[in-house]
């Protein structure tokens, strides 16, 4: 008699779990990537400046570039910048298996800067992934062309 109730209790136990999982992952798949999509539009249409913080990049991205590189908000910082991103890609996945990317369909970001004269034309693509309300930047991309 007592394993019968044992046995109740893990199927119980295993349905509530399977339950738990299934409205995590509907959860995820419905407003995460609803999210990472409509932040990357406002981001694309608004600058990224005013979207991305340093917390959002990747262990990899930040490992590359410092905090004071990407708050400089100078020509010639943001210059900088650039050019280590210029055609750097960190996440080999196509950029459409991201939910939120500013490829894909949509106006590409992209920004002029001028440094001593000369103008650039920097256009971005960058990839986030937004698991349960963190959204962190997957790849941070640059073509950077002389203007």
């Amino acid at each position: 008699m007592k394993s019968k109730v044992n046995k109740g209790v893990i199927i119980a136990v295993s349905c509530l779990a399977a339950l738990l999982i299934g409205a995590a992952w509907f959860y995820h798949n419905i407003f995460d990537s609803d999210k990472g999509y409509f932040f990357c539009m406002n981001m694309c249409s608004d600058g990224w400046e005013d979207y991305l913080t340093y917390k959002m990049l990747s262990r990899e991205l930040r490992n590359i570039i410092s905090e004071e590189e990407f708050t400089d908000e100078t020509p010639e910082g943001k210059l900088k910048m650039y050019e280590k991103l210029n055609d750097l890609v960190l996440d080999e996945r196509p950029y459409y298996s991201f939910e939120g990317s500013t490829r894909w369909g949509k106006t590409p970001c992209f920004e002029t800067i001028e440094v001593d004269g000369t103008r650039y034309w920097a256009e971005f693509g960058i990839d986030i992934t937004c698991t349960f309300g963190r959204i962190e930047v997957r790849n941070f991309t640059c073509d950077l062309h002389e203007v």
